[in-house]
């Protein structure tokens, strides 16, 4: 991209900030506050007597872009109603980013290439497709192999961020990792212990906030949840010790144990 093209871009992308702005505002009113509190309850930042908390002026960010892109009411998001109602007061480029919001992509980016003046150059760090993205707080902070949390819109020559996006360090790509390996142990139980995208997501935005926020306040790493040791074999009524919520007996207990099993093959032997 020469010089030319990169002013360009970034003369277009000025407008599209204002733009998703007054979008963002229409988009708003289309969420109900129990819509957001939902939001905040799946993100963790809810706190006593039912009160949102946040530890950072950036956590607001994050709270209305997952309400806005995955609450869900009447069938749609936020953007499939308003799109859905043709919205006739918008302009071209709230459109423009609409359509954009319809097809967005949620995940972890990896920087390969920060643009002066514009964005960067970046990559899915789950498939490796690559994006040009258009984000003038990307183009001031990122550096090469930088990683970050955030939705992706598709809005023609380029791509740009939703407006929350979540710096992402090796703690935190460790704890996301955690999340992940969690959420396959609980799809190998069954389908009735997976979470949903929504949740996902949401387990993946918190945890990313969270490393975040201790690094802004000095705060020690997060340490990965110790699994209690089993002493002796839990009551087939007790609570299962995978931590699954369930029983027992409904859980792991099903499960012959690998001490039964190799017994049983010696004698078939």
């Amino acid at each position: 991209m020469d010089i030319k093209e990169r002013k360009q871009a970034a003369a277009d992308y000025e407008r599209l900030r204002r733009a998703r702005k007054r979008l963002n505002e229409h988009l708003m009113d289309l969420i109900s506050r129990e819509e957001v509190m939902q939001a905040g309850e799946l993100l963790g930042f809810m706190g006593e007597g039912g009160q949102l908390v946040f530890d950072t002026e950036d956590d607001t960010s994050l709270l209305f872009d997952f309400a806005i892109h995955r609450s869900m009411r009447d069938g749609g998001t936020a953007p499939q109603r308003l799109h859905a109602q043709r919205a006739p007061g918008l302009k071209a480029d709230e459109r423009r980013l609409l359509a954009g919001m319809l097809e967005a992509t949620f995940g972890l980016y990896v920087v390969d290439e920060p643009i002066a003046g514009l964005g960067a150059r970046v990559r899915d760090g789950g498939t490796d497709r690559e994006y040009l993205v258009a984000d003038f707080g990307l183009a001031e902070t990122a550096y090469e192999n930088a990683t970050f949390l955030g939705r992706l819109l598709n809005v023609g020559d380029f791509h740009v961020t939703s407006g929350a996006v979540v710096p992402v360090n090796q703690e935190g790509l460790e704890a996301i990792q955690r999340v992940l390996d969690a959420q396959r142990r609980r799809a190998r139980r069954g389908s009735e212990h997976t979470l949903s995208a929504a949740q996902i997501e949401a387990a993946m935005i918190s945890t990313a906030a969270a490393v975040r926020a201790r690094i802004e306040f000095g705060l020690p790493p997060l340490q990965a949840p110790k699994r209690p040791l089993v002493t002796k074999k839990p009551s087939r009524n007790g609570p299962c010790p995978c931590g699954s919520g369930r029983k027992y007996k409904a859980c792991c207990g099903k499960r012959p144990s690998p001490t039964r099993s190799a017994s049983r093959g010696r004698r078939r032997r």
